[in-house]
């Protein structure tokens, strides 16, 4: 019979292997249809410096 460390090697390399095979899988095998989303690289437009125009306030009874 083989020593229980030589075993638990053995194991820990299967688990090891799994692993990293599954985690070279893209994205989509992984998780299916509920892949997260990948990065947004769109370009943003350049946010505006003006400061917002105030709204003028009205009293609650008056609306």
């Amino acid at each position: 019979m083989m020593h229980p460390d030589i075993l638990t090697a053995v194991a820990q390399t299967r688990i090891d292997d799994h692993a990293r095979r599954r985690a070279a899988r893209p994205a989509s095998w992984r998780y299916g249809d509920a892949a997260p989303p990948a990065p947004d690289t769109r370009e943003r437009p350049a946010e505006s410096t003006e400061p917002a125009a105030e709204t003028e306030r009205v009293p609650a009874g008056q609306r």
